[in-house]
């Protein structure tokens, strides 16, 4: 499940997100990008996501709150849509807008 943040929540309103998510037992995994902070919750207990869900709507710094069942949900572009980018050193980023290609023995 992701609650996104509407544009402009600060981080007390974040905090208080983080808050309820790890009260009902789940872990909480915020991510702030350039105009939308999202935060990822990541749990096993299917009854207590409705709960959540429901309360964390009512949230006013919530714009919506998406449930995912994507196995890999942590490494989706619904919870993380910016790039990842890894610099190597000497200006060499993997990821970026251009290809890389490495071989080696």
């Amino acid at each position: 499940m992701i609650a996104v943040l509407k544009q402009g929540a600060n981080k007390s309103e974040q905090q208080q997100v983080v808050e309820l998510i790890e009260q009902e037992g789940f872990v909480a995994h915020p991510d702030t990008g350039a105009e939308t902070t999202i935060v990822g919750v990541v749990g096993a207990a299917p009854d207590k996501k409705i709960n959540l869900k429901e309360k964390l709507q009512v949230m006013s710094c919530v714009e919506k709150v998406v449930v995912i069942s994507d196995p890999y949900k942590l490494t989706s572009w619904n919870f993380k849509q910016e790039k990842t980018v890894i610099e190597l050193g000497d200006g060499v980023e993997v990821g970026g807008e251009e290809l890389t290609i490495m071989a080696g023995p």
